[in-house]
């Protein structure tokens, strides 16, 4: 027979998927993270397209990720200014919700984060506090011999 259930309404997953969709979620939020706390020009390695953004001064990169964490630092930074810092935390706010409360995360959760990731970008590169000193963007830097 058929069950009874709503017109529209969508089938529970089961819980042990939310579980390793959110642990997922997280770890990517703490990869993202940890790819910015120590992130400088140094971390970037010096091959393609990158060795016009990498440091001159011949320093050790000190990434907590390496040249991966490099390498993602670079393009939060690239894509989203000082903004990217909310990229990781809200990965990290993604994988909570499936852990702990197992809700769906699209369409109304993504649609505002991207929203506020936007805004974020957009308000921190009109009040120019950050990145004061020197270029305010990496593409400018790169550009500018």
């Amino acid at each position: 027979m058929n069950d009874n259930k709503k017109r529209g309404e969508l089938p529970e997953p089961a819980r042990w998927s939310n579980e390793i969709i959110g642990t997922i979620w997280i770890a990517a939020g703490l990869l993202l993270l940890l790819s910015l706390v120590k992130y400088s020009p140094a971390d970037l390695p010096r091959w393609g397209l990158l060795e016009a953004f990498a440091g001159k001064t011949g320093a050790k990169g000190e990434n907590l990720i390496g040249p991966v964490g490099g390498i993602l630092g670079f393009l939060q930074i690239l894509l989203f200014g000082a903004a990217g810092g909310l990229i990781s935390v809200g990965f990290i706010w993604f994988g909570i919700i499936k852990l702990a409360f197992d809700a769906r995360i699209w369409p109304r959760a993504v649609m505002g984060f991207v929203i506020l990731l936007l805004a974020g970008a957009a308000w921190l590169d009109a009040a120019d506090f950050f990145f004061k000193n020197g270029h305010k963007n990496v593409i400018s830097a790169a550009l500018v011999v």
